[in-house]
């Protein structure tokens, strides 16, 4: 699950549709959703979906090593949005391994 700063969750994930969905997916990263926890304002959940951990090895050094990330960072303003000590786990479901930002 992913913080944002306080009242800031909306932003956080705007900026996350505009600039950090189809550079993904671009290099094979599915983004398969995010839900908001409604139960806490600053609080959701981004899913991305690989077809084995090899995949998602190869997925994502392609997108943070590659040209979106290094050039026109948007992880940049993003930062500046989340609450600090996120963390990333990933978990199997079904046989598909999946990342959860959090």
């Amino acid at each position: 699950m992913g913080r944002s700063c306080p009242r800031a969750r909306e932003t956080l994930i705007g900026l996350f549709d505009r600039e950090l969905v189809e550079s993904q997916e671009t290099v094979g990263v599915a983004v398969l959703g995010q839900f908001r926890d409604l139960d806490d304002p600053d609080a959701f959940v981004w899913l991305r979906g690989f077809a084995d951990m090899d995949a998602r090895r190869r997925g994502l050094e392609a997108f943070y090593g590659g040209p979106v990330w290094a050039c026109r960072s948007p992880w940049r303003p993003a930062r500046s949005l989340a609450a600090q000590g996120h963390a990333v786990a990933a978990k199997m479901f079904t046989g598909v391994p999946v990342a959860m930002w959090a």
